[in-house]
């Protein structure tokens, strides 16, 4: 009986940490977007005459390319046109450091990559990011400088680094390269993902959103290790009132996530740690609140090929 008492509280606390892990990450993923917004609105508050663009949107826009499956150059040279056009960045290199290698990605600008760099040393001996002030400047000497700041960000095991060279002189300060830093983090992040989704299922071609597809993966592979619950509750429409995608958005916790397929005419939703009669209870608030939504099924989310079960929900779930 101990014993028995002893494997079931193990077990829940287990299934407690790994919950508490999720949530903490999802702090740290809003907490990034935050930065992103306000980035955003101040991007958008001293550039509206000339360049009236959302930051944000073009994040969002990269992460939809990620979604299907484009060329990772590509995706890395989209994040160093960011940086040229919010913060006037006019030379630029993305290195990867693996295994005492360090090798140049993509840059920006007629210049080459340099590999012997006192601040590319710096950032990888003292895991940190660095740039040129006046005290790096006295421990010059002998030592060749190109870059006049170096961003480290380390993602799955590999360290990158993004080697400045050239960039407006006013913008050379702690609070613009500390912007940076959340971008650069923000899209390796996603980049990671992109690569395991690459890797383990091939391309996707369902059209929900790229944290949709995201938070699917995370709640399956919670479920393949720990057996932790997560639900799918799937609702059709004949048509869908304009009201209802933002009343929908509102309606439902901040862990929840909804995809609306327009053409299957369907809606669905993901609700993390939800077991299937917490599933039940929400679906029954959902069609009393929104009558035009009509019940289709409940899912568990389990160990699936992320591909075919995406397909599944979204192709023959009616």
């Amino acid at each position: 009986m101990a014993s028995e008492f002893h494997y079931y509280w193990q077990k829940r606390i287990k299934e407690a940490e790994l919950e508490k892990e999720y949530l903490e990450e999802q702090v740290s993923t809003l907490r990034r977007e935050m930065f992103i917004l306000k980035l955003s609105h101040d991007q958008l508050e001293l550039n509206y005459v000339l360049r009236p663009y959302s930051l944000r949107r073009i994040l969002e826009e990269l992460k939809e390319r990620l979604l299907k499956m484009e060329d990772e150059r590509f995706l890395l040279y989209l994040f160093l046109k960011i940086l040229y056009q919010s913060f006037n960045v006019y030379g630029a290199v993305i290195f990867s450091y693996k295994h005492g290698e360090l090798k140049p990605l993509i840059s920006l600008g007629k210049g080459k990559p340099k590999t012997d760099d006192l601040l590319l040393r710096k950032a990888i001996e003292e895991e940190s990011s660095v740039y040129l002030t006046s005290k790096t400047l006295q421990e010059v000497q002998n030592n060749t400088i190109h870059y006049v700041a170096v961003i480290r960000e380390e993602a799955d095991g590999e360290i990158y680094l993004l080697a400045i060279e050239d960039i407006l002189f006013v913008n050379l300060n702690e609070e613009v390269l500390n912007y940076i830093y959340i971008i650069f983090s923000y899209i390796l992040k996603d980049l990671v993902f992109y690569r395991k989704l690459k890797e383990i299922y091939g391309k996707l071609e369902v059209p929900c959103s790229f944290n949709f597809v995201k938070e699917l993966y995370k709640m399956s592979e919670l479920y393949k290790k720990r057996e932790i619950e997560s639900s799918i509750v799937i609702f059709s429409f004949d048509k869908l009132p304009e009201v209802y995608p933002s009343m929908l958005e509102i309606s439902i916790r901040k862990l929840d996530m909804m995809c609306i397929l327009e053409e299957q005419k369907l809606v669905v939703f993901l609700l993390p740690f939800t077991s299937i009669l917490g599933a039940r209870s929400f679906a029954e608030r959902i069609q009393k609140q929104f009558p035009a939504l009509k019940l289709v099924r409940i899912m568990k989310v389990k160990e699936n090929n992320l591909n075919d079960y995406l397909k599944e929900v979204a192709y023959n779930a009616v």
